[in-house]
């Protein structure tokens, strides 16, 4: 019987000891929750590739293509400080959904030139918008938002799962996730080109009153917390 009572012991301790083990390096998490942000109109808008390059905010649409020539590229922001977790807790992003409305299209600037372009979506860390972060250094290509536009009011969604939850499991204290929005190829074309006022718009966070406020950029986050 003792015999028995001493293999029952060697048999239960190992498994006794990786369950207190799991238990104690297992990380409590919160409730999963979802948010919708709006794009901050103070910080959103679209620089031209003028010399000097031109800086445009708060306006009610942003350009991506070109306008007389000059290369446009959109940036929006995203205040993400009501989500931001307490001391001893760290946030875990489980899926982020980029979605832009359309706001106008003008004449080709998707195909044309034998060439084909899309709109290539970039994370990056702007913080107040200047002439700087036309070309400056991104933090992750989110890839494409769209291939084709003139679909007034229409959608453009974007999964940004991965990039935004590295970007955050990188930099806990970050309170703010922002874009830019570009046609590739984008650079400066003359006035003689098809491309000088092809442009796609998009709408940005400016309050449009009833009608169009529901067309403005947004952020769809899943999200919880976890202890550190």
């Amino acid at each position: 019987m003792k015999k028995y009572n001493i293999i029952l012991v060697a048999v239960l301790l190992p498994i006794a000891l990786l369950t207190s083990s799991y238990k104690k390096d297992k990380k409590p998490v919160t409730q999963t929750k979802t948010i919708t942000l709006v794009s901050d109109m103070n910080s959103d808008g679209y620089i031209v590739n003028t010399t000097p390059k031109t800086i445009f905010k708060a306006d009610t649409r942003l350009k991506i293509g070109w306008d007389g020539g000059f290369a446009s590229r959109a940036f929006l922001s995203f205040n993400i400080s009501d989500i931001l977790p307490p001391s001893g807790k760290k946030l875990i992003i489980n899926r982020a959904v980029l979605k832009v409305y359309e706001q106008n299209t003008n004449m080709l600037p998707f195909r044309g030139e034998e060439i084909t372009r899309v709109v290539q979506t970039y994370l990056l860390n702007y913080s107040t918008l200047d002439a700087n972060d036309f070309d400056g250094v991104t933090i992750a290509d989110c890839g494409v938002i769209t291939t084709s536009g003139s679909n007034v009011l229409k959608e453009y969604p974007l999964d940004v799962s991965i990039p935004v939850a590295g970007y955050i499991r990188s930099n806990t204290s970050v309170s703010a996730l922002q874009f830019r929005l570009q046609l590739t190829h984008n650079e400066n074309v003359t006035e003689t080109s098809t491309l000088s006022n092809a442009m796609w718009c998009i709408y940005s966070g400016e309050d449009q009153g009833a009608t169009f406020n529901n067309y403005r950029p947004v952020l769809h986050i899943t999200y919880h917390w976890e202890n550190k």
